[in-house]
């Protein structure tokens, strides 16, 4: 898939199943619930499955760290926050298997010079192109 390393398909598949949960969650809010549809905040999501964790993590932060760390992330949708990350993973990915391309490509060159039967001038001439 589009030359990605191991790592950076592991971390897209990783991301594309969490923003599908997370859209499903959505979703299922909305039919279960018959409001109107709106995406489900990381924060809310936490603090509704996960209520003796959140009170034990702000608990440990304390209330400031809290607010200043994690706040940002919570009040952002899950869909856009999971979306958002596997977008980065996935041109992060494509952007290492560019740079390995151009790098495999220069060391083809040069061992396609090594290999050739030009002589050695005509070797550096050719290089200087």
């Amino acid at each position: 898939m589009f030359g990605l390393s191991t790592t950076s398909k592991t971390f897209c598949s990783l991301f594309a199943l969490l923003t599908a949960v997370a859209l499903g969650h959505d979703l299922y809010i909305w039919q279960k619930d018959g409001n109107d549809f709106s995406f489900a905040y990381l924060g809310g999501i936490f603090k509704r499955y996960l209520p003796e964790e959140f009170k034990t993590t702000v608990d440990t932060l304390g209330a400031e760290n809290f607010n200043i760390l994690l706040t940002p992330f919570l009040s952002m949708p899950a869909v856009f926050l999971f979306g958002g990350l596997l977008a980065f993973s996935f041109a992060a990915g494509l952007a290492g298997a560019l740079v390995k391309k151009a790098k495999m490509g220069k060391q083809v060159v040069k061992q396609d010079l090594k290999r050739s039967t030009m002589s050695y001038k005509d070797q550096v001439k050719h290089r200087l192109k």
